[in-house]
């Protein structure tokens, strides 16, 4: 079979699988399961470089990983997010149907440019990424279940908020601003002799 199988990618299958099962709850009206299974992934998407980095890998390994981590990111925190609000605002609600277009194009633009500056960097650098350019598109993972959260527990209809966070969420992911790269491994300086695909 073509493609990797081992630790180093499997966060990011798992990661895949949970947002399509958060896709399949949409459908099926579930709206806080699909939220949780968001969640779920962007979780599994802030550890999958750091278990990635723990590996020895070949260049090959290294830039399959890039690519697949960020096809799995438009499923994840592309389709899924917009999927939500695109159900939350009804299919008669074409600003909600716009902004979440918009939302999923901004993604897809996001990793597209993550991928080829990822490339670029590691072809001419040898330790690991400091700054992002654009906001990393796993943040709509945590800022759109707690904006849909408190909206919900406040009594107030999710759809304005949401409307609003995948809004401001995709004019932040291809905006022209350098976003620092959070450290969360234990061993900094490993780190920083190893590539890092990861968003």
């Amino acid at each position: 079979m073509i493609g990797y199988y081992n630790y180093a990618v499997i966060l990011t299958y798992i990661s895949m699988l949970i947002s399509f099962g958060g896709i399949s709850y949409v459908i099926d009206n579930k709206i806080v399961a699909a939220c949780v299974c968001l969640l779920l992934s962007g979780i599994c998407d802030t550890f999958d470089g750091k278990i990635a980095q723990t590996k020895e890998r070949t260049q090959h390994e290294k830039r399959f990983g890039i690519q697949l981590d960020s096809l799995a990111d438009t499923v994840c925190f592309g389709v899924l997010p917009a999927t939500i609000m695109y159900h939350i605002g009804g299919f008669r609600n074409h600003v909600t149907l716009t902004v979440a277009g918009f939302y999923v194009l901004a993604a897809i633009i996001r990793l597209a440019w993550f991928n080829v500056d990822e490339e670029k960097r590691q072809d001419s650098a040898s330790k690991c990424r400091e700054f992002y350019t654009g906001m990393p598109v796993t943040v709509s993972a945590f800022i759109l279940p707690i904006v849909l959260a408190l909206a919900n527990i406040s009594g107030n209809s999710m759809l304005i908020p949401g409307t609003i966070t995948l809004l401001v969420l995709a004019f932040a992911f291809i905006a022209p601003i350098k976003v620092p790269k959070l450290n969360f491994s234990i061993d900094h300086q490993k780190n920083n002799e190893q590539e890092d695909h990861s968003e």
